[in-house]
């Protein structure tokens, strides 16, 4: 999909995965790519990170592998980062629209994105309908790594002054304790600019998760010519944000990764067992639909 601003690539038999966001006035290409792993089809729960880990998934209904907690779906497993990325999608031309669509495997549901754009932004539309006769809770997740070089910039609306540490490697920020933001104290006793991107150099990797917004935006601004992303959507129902935060911490095939993903999201933390016990995830009652919508838009 193509306009005079913005090019992008999308892969419905990939899990409606999103290759490429290129900005056409600058050339920038803004999601991570990864040349030395391939593109090529997953099976049902295996591992993301045996795949290209790169570009734009989704992930439904956990983004962490778990057990669903409550009956009447108790014990049902759900596997890393969702079931829908590694499934093929149904797609269908409607005009200027993708429509893509995927049904769920271990829990009754349907799941459809419309994509559109305009101007310089990518507008991607989702509903999610429970096909069964039982209630259950979910995890939505975006999930696009984006590219980054020295002196990014991660931005937040100015009522994020914390966040939650779900993750971090090496031991550099204590995991599952809140800690400040953008200025964060490391387990070691040292003080981080977690907003502000230095260089793979640092070692680092870390997820964190805002509080439950009021204003529903995130975005990147990179120095070399003050080019922008921001994500913006609907805050009532999509209330948090996870932020992948790689600094050279995390290393699979090839040199250690070098990125950020913004990840708006209906819950927190990763795990949906997590979520259900802080009560931040949705329910979605028998044959009920909820919908809401994210814009990419190009700066």
């Amino acid at each position: 999909m193509a306009n005079e601003t913005i090019r992008v690539v999308i892969v419905p038999e990939l899990g409606g995965k999103i290759i490429s966001l290129v900005n056409l006035t600058s050339g920038r290409e803004l999601l991570l790519q990864h040349p030395d792993r391939p593109f090529r089809r997953a099976s049902y729960a295996d591992q993301f990170n045996d795949y290209d880990i790169s570009g734009f998934d989704e992930c439904l209904p956990t983004i962490a592998a778990c057990s669903y907690p409550e009956p009447p779906l108790a014990g049902i497993d759900l596997p890393d980062h969702g079931e829908i990325w590694s499934l093929p999608w149904r797609s269908e031309v409607r005009g200027q629209d993708l429509v893509t669509e995927v049904s769920g495997v271990r829990l009754p549901y349907l799941l459809r994105r419309i994509a559109h754009l305009s101007g310089s932004i990518l507008e991607l539309e989702y509903e999610i309908t429970n096909t069964g006769d039982k209630q259950f809770k979910y995890l939505w997740s975006a999930h696009p790594l984006f590219a980054v070089e020295r002196g990014t910039e991660i931005i937040l609306p100015a009522q994020v002054t914390d966040v939650l540490i779900d993750s971090s490697v090496h031991n550099h920020l204590a995991v599952g304790s809140a800690n400040l933001w953008p200025q964060a104290s490391t387990i070691s006793g040292h003080t981080c600019v977690l907003n502000m991107i230095t260089g793979p150099e640092a070692n680092t990797a870390d997820k964190v998760f805002t509080p439950r917004l009021s204003e529903g935006y995130c975005g990147l601004r990179f120095p070399h010519n003050n080019e922008a992303v921001f994500l913006r959507f609907d805050p009532q129902q999509v209330p948090f944000v996870g932020i992948w935060i790689c600094q050279g911490g995390f290393q699979v095939d090839g040199p250690p990764e070098f990125a950020v993903a913004l990840e708006p999201c209906s819950g927190r933390p990763d795990s949906l067992v997590g979520a259900i016990a802080r009560g931040e995830c949705p329910e979605l009652a028998a044959r009920a639909s909820h919908r809401w919508w994210l814009h990419l838009e190009v700066q």
